[in-house]
């Protein structure tokens, strides 16, 4: 009567070619079934862990991006930030153009300064020029006395001499 129940207990039906517990007229064997029981309940707690991690694993993602959310939103520019921001720009803008403005005044003042600066080294250079031909005249106008004063005296010399009386 053993021949009518089979020699291997049934481990797992859900993997294929394995049967699964018999059911109906024959009697099952309660160690198959226990064993068959318990791997049935581990694949299930893991199952259920991996499901639990996950949830988890979900939870955690979405609060992260709540988080994220709520600053993005927090750090955004207003409306009435960027308008402030434009009026600054502008104001910049205008300052470099009274910049370039203020620039080119001082280039056409430098130009000025100079063409003044060589006026006065040719001024400077004519002076000394001058000077140059004013003391050679000094010094033609000295011979010049010099010459006249021999003159007068070799020529009262020559009016009080013997032809002279």
């Amino acid at each position: 009567m053993e021949s009518s129940q089979s020699p291997n207990p049934p481990t797992d039906p859900g993997q294929p070619g394995q049967p699964g517990p018999e059911t109906g007229s024959q009697p099952v064997d309660p160690e198959g079934e226990r064993a068959w029981l318990e791997q049935l309940d581990r694949k299930l707690s893991t199952r259920t862990y991996v499901g639990a991690v996950a949830a988890i694993l979900a939870l955690a993602a979405g609060i992260v991006a709540i988080v994220l959310a709520v600053d993005a939103s927090n750090n955004s520019a207003s409306n009435g930030d960027i308008r402030q921001l434009e009026r600054e720009i502008s104001s910049v803008a205008e300052q470099a153009s009274g910049a370039d403005d203020a620039q080119e005044s001082i280039d056409s003042l430098s130009g000025r300064i100079d063409s003044l600066q060589d006026s006065v080294d040719q001024l400077g250079s004519t002076e000394e020029e001058t000077q140059k031909r004013l003391d050679v005249i000094e010094d033609d106008v000295e011979d010049l006395r010099q010459q006249i004063s021999d003159l007068e005296s070799s020529s009262n010399s020559g009016d009080s001499g013997p032809g002279g009386g």
